[in-house]
């Protein structure tokens, strides 16, 4: 149950990629990331940007101050680009019964989140 589908294993290329092309420089030294609980399946490259992001904050390309109530939401394209997702709505609700204070989402789903009111749309 906690093994990984094809697409999760491949994303190692695909974080790597869009880390670079957003002009990110990765040292080249092993990078282990646990998708913990292994009970939950993961498939498709729904994880690429959280990997991207805790790629990001833990070699301190970008800092992690600031961000302890925000969330990331977008699929990761391989040229560093967010692109839009489904259902971003009920992703907004829920962040502001949870307290989420910012949301960094793309470009293409700015109109729709705008509509909840309290929280940072980036």
């Amino acid at each position: 149950m906690g093994l990984p589908d094809t697409s999760i294993r491949e994303s190692k290329e695909r974080v790597r990629t869009a880390i670079k092309n957003s002009g990110y420089e990765l040292r080249s030294s092993k990078i282990v990331v646990n998708l913990a609980p292994a009970e939950i399946k993961k498939e498709g490259p729904y994880f690429d940007l959280p990997i991207a992001v805790g790629i990001l904050i833990s070699t301190e390309a970008i800092k992690q101050q600031g961000l302890e109530d925000t969330i990331f939401i977008g699929e990761l394209s391989l040229d560093g680009k967010l692109m839009k997702v489904n259902g971003i709505l009920p992703i907004c609700i829920e962040a502001k019964k949870l307290n989420i204070k910012r949301i960094i989402i793309p470009k293409e789903n700015e109109v729709e989140a705008s509509i909840i009111k309290g929280i940072d749309i980036i």
